[in-house]
């Protein structure tokens, strides 16, 4: 009982509770501008999430692992089919990046989309998105976590016709997989990231690559891939693979320094009509090889 009046007593401390004020107001200014994107009930809902997530950090809760994971229905404005998040989790913010801040929603400037890839796909935010706007396409959708490819598979179901589901890690080559996971509770489950086994190490999943993944489709080439991997497209795009010259469109989402450095080298190959950002995806929009490249390719296929 004296710990826990000694932690209640730190929470009232002038500063700490200034701070807490701070966030719980920054908190309720993102209900009003939910509401127009998302209709009021999903609105209300995230900030009584939020409000959950505040109430636990100010109580330095730290048994956050504990806590229920049950799922919450949103019913997004415009959409006929609910998206299922999970209590005390990062699912939120994916819902506030994709349908708030849309982050997909230069998309249709690239029509027409037939197929496109989801890779990193989370729990299927995106894909729900994209295969609402377009309902011919068809969708390669790629999750290494079994956890978040589970409530993916639940979300996107609606569309399964049009999906083939890969539970696995995007990869430039065939290899063994490790997930690297934060620690429970963080509310992190959008930022696992997967890493190549070493020789003798047990993998938690397989990989696949998109020159892989693109051989198995009936058309030539991707309309659009949308990519994120946590870090792992600097060595998904370090030796500039093929599955790149047969892309129309890229949205991509680059993890640090090194990340970036790998896709200006990318540039200095490949061109696109419309370069920009939204939030934190690089949209890359008639995506296509600089012609320098496309004449060493011809000119090497004619020497052999």
């Amino acid at each position: 009982m004296g710990w826990e009046k000694s932690r209640l007593w730190k929470v009232f401390l002038p500063h700490k509770l200034f701070v807490a004020v701070g966030h719980l107001l920054k908190l309720l200014s993102s209900f009003p501008k939910d509401i127009r994107p998302l209709g009021f009930q999903s609105a209300w809902i995230l900030l009584r999430l939020d409000i959950e997530h505040w109430l636990r950090s100010i109580f330095q809760r730290t048994d956050l692992d504990r806590m229920p994971r049950s799922l919450v229905a949103l019913h997004l404005k415009g959409y006929p089919h609910p998206l299922f998040i999970r209590r005390n989790s990062s699912d939120r913010f994916i819902v506030r990046q994709v349908f708030r801040q849309r982050e997909y929603g230069s998309v249709p400037l690239m029509l027409p989309i037939r197929l496109f890839v989801d890779a990193g796909a989370n729990i299927g935010c995106a894909s729900f998105y994209l295969l609402q706007q377009f309902p011919q396409a068809h969708a390669e959708v790629i999750e290494p976590d079994p956890e978040n490819l589970v409530l993916c598979r639940q979300n996107l179901e609606p569309f399964a016709s049009r999906i083939r589901f890969r539970a696995q890690g995007v990869w430039p080559r065939s290899a063994s997989l490790r997930l690297i996971k934060p620690a429970p509770g963080a509310e992190l489950e959008s930022t696992i990231s997967v890493i190549e086994c070493l020789p003798g190490e047990r993998g938690d999943v397989q990989s696949v690559s998109l020159d892989d993944v693109l051989a198995q489709q009936s058309q030539a080439e991707f309309d659009l891939v949308k990519m994120d991997i946590e870090g792992a497209e600097r060595a998904v795009l370090e030796d500039l693979p093929a599955w790149l010259g047969s892309t129309r469109n890229l949205m991509i989402e680059l993890h640090g320094p090194e990340s970036r450095r790998v896709f200006e080298k990318v540039l200095t190959q490949f061109s696109a009509d419309r370069t920009d950002s939204v939030g934190d995806v690089t949209v890359c929009a008639g995506w296509r090889p600089r012609p320098s490249l496309t004449s060493s390719r011809a000119d090497a296929l004619a020497s052999s």
